[in-house]
């Protein structure tokens, strides 16, 4: 394949590929690492790609590959098992799509979040810690944590519904 048809088809494929990288790593700048060695990679190895099909589904297997290695660089174990990782890197275009917009909405209603809701959300998730944890970290009994995550997830669910549809939210 030609250089330029590699770059074309990686990035008419970027939505397809990081959203499942993402769902490995979590953290959107080792998503961009990935999916540029990924490019790197498939350039180098372009000689020995037949075909756009071949492209993708190699692309597909690299970036797996460097997702997992990621977290095994870092000691952090796979948060989901095998049979969901090949469903979320079996996603169409437009599920991939809607979950980017997804993702964005999410991004936007966080930013939106209170303060203490949001460092909360970034304990629990962001940094993986058990709810036990989050209220030892941030000095609060177990149930107030329950019941903070809780509104939060239901305040995060309307936002990002609502900005899905564009409904104006506060």
């Amino acid at each position: 394949m030609q250089e330029s048809d590699v770059v074309r088809v990686l990035l008419e494929a970027r939505i397809r590929l990081t959203v499942p990288i993402w769902s490995i790593v979590r953290e959107s700048q080792a998503v961009e690492d990935i999916f540029q060695e990924v490019v790197l990679r498939a350039l180098r190895q372009r000689e020995q790609i037949n075909d756009e099909g071949h492209l993708l589904a190699w692309s597909r297997t690299t970036a797996k590959n460097l997702a997992v290695d990621w977290l095994r660089q870092r000691g952090k174990s796979q948060v989901m098992d095998g049979g969901a990782m090949d469903r979320i890197w079996s996603i169409s275009d437009d599920q991939a799509k809607g979950l980017s917009d997804r993702k964005d909405a999410l991004r936007r209603c966080l930013k939106k979040m209170p303060e203490r809701n949001r460092e909360m959300i970034q304990l629990r998730y962001g940094e993986g810690l058990s709810c036990i944890e989050v209220a030892k970290q941030i000095g609060a009994s177990l149930d107030a944590v329950y019941k903070r995550l809780s509104r939060a997830h239901r305040d995060l669910r309307r936002c990002v519904e609502g900005t899905l549809h564009g409904e104006v939210t506060q």
